[in-house]
């Protein structure tokens, strides 16, 4: 999967000098343990790692929006019920149930959609985002990541 977003982020890049906006609207949830083909839980890696990478790769285009690109995530109110074991992000140390799994993959793209605001302390680093607005009924969290102007 990571093999196939990076030649996708490449194209992009390649076609586009600036993104005005992108939309991560990912979502899975499997009944067992699976296992994607980088050696991730398929849950994790859909719902959150695969928008994470995107999102990350298309930074460059992002911030080269004049008036700010948005970058939508979409979440699911099931985020709240989210845990996150930062020492077992794959779930491997206790029985996989797909409920909590598919909790915590939201919640940590809330929290990655929450952190992208943050990415402008560092000084020798463009301002890249913030997060406006935040629609809980909607279940979709935003950030603005400011142009170079």
């Amino acid at each position: 999967m990571s093999r196939v977003l990076r030649r996708l982020a490449a194209e992009l890049l390649a076609d586009h000098d600036r993104i005005d906006i992108l939309a991560n609207n990912a979502g899975g949830m499997f009944a067992t343990r699976t296992v994607s083909p980088d050696g991730r839980e398929m849950t994790f890696q859909v719902n959150h790692l695969a928008p994470f990478l995107l999102t990350n790769l298309l930074l460059p285009s992002l911030t080269r929006a004049p008036d700010g690109a948005r970058v939508i995530n979409t979440a699911s109110s099931t985020y709240r019920r989210g845990r996150l074991d930062l020492d077992d992000l794959d779930g491997t140390r206790s029985r996989y149930r797909s409920q909590p799994a598919y909790a915590a993959s939201k919640l940590a793209t809330v929290l990655f959609t929450q952190d992208l605001r943050d990415v402008r302390k560092a000084p020798a680093s463009p301002p890249r985002a913030s997060i406006p607005a935040w629609w809980p009924p909607t279940s979709a969290a935003t950030a603005l990541c400011p142009g170079s102007s």
